[in-house]
């Protein structure tokens, strides 16, 4: 982790599946939070660290 507030967390991420491996510079942004029904919506993209390669995700939990 690079860096860290209430809201934005910056760093790498390192992904492997199966024999290939990849390494993420990315930025997760927790959109929304609900701490009563435990439920938070993040928000991550990332740029590969050493090609072209990029990634977008959104996720929720609850």
């Amino acid at each position: 982790m690079e860096e860290c507030d209430d809201k934005t967390v910056t760093g790498p991420v390192r992904v492997k599946v199966g024999p290939v491996t990849v390494t993420h510079k990315g930025t997760a942004v927790f959109e929304e939070r609900d701490e009563e029904a435990r439920r938070v919506v993040v928000v991550a993209g990332g740029r590969d660290a050493r090609g072209q390669d990029t990634a977008r995700s959104a996720s929720g939990t609850g």
